[in-house]
């Protein structure tokens, strides 16, 4: 019982890690626009954008979607202050707008460095 009990403690661990770290990659530059739209949009256009996940949108934009949740609204907080200090900022990518590869790269989370 106990070593039943252990495997599936360590699949579940394995499960959860795997869902914690699942982005597809970072994308890291000076802000040069944001574009808001209906639907609760936000669009940003980086200088130097990555697209990880290869979205058929390409970089033109990276998407956030604003739910409402703390986090957006942080998110776009360090939007502010990077487009106010002119410091580069990093995205994390995690899938396309589209589903697949359709649309833009989605932002999920930012990080706000001193250089």
């Amino acid at each position: 019982m106990k070593k039943v009990f252990m495997v599936v403690s360590l699949i579940a661990v394995l499960v959860f890690a795997t869902i914690a770290f699942a982005y597809d990659g970072w994308s890291t530059g000076t802000i040069a626009g944001v574009r808001h739209r209906a639907g609760n949009v936000t669009l940003v256009i980086q200088n130097t954008p990555s697209n990880p996940c290869g979205c058929a949108g390409g970089t033109a934009y990276l998407q956030l979607n604003e739910d409402g949740s703390e986090l957006a609204k942080r998110i776009n907080a360090d939007i502010a202050i990077a487009i106010a200090t002119g410091k580069p900022i990093s995205f994390e990518i995690t899938g396309c707008s589209g589903g697949g590869t359709a649309g833009y790269p989605v932002i999920t989370a930012s990080w706000l460095k001193d250089q």
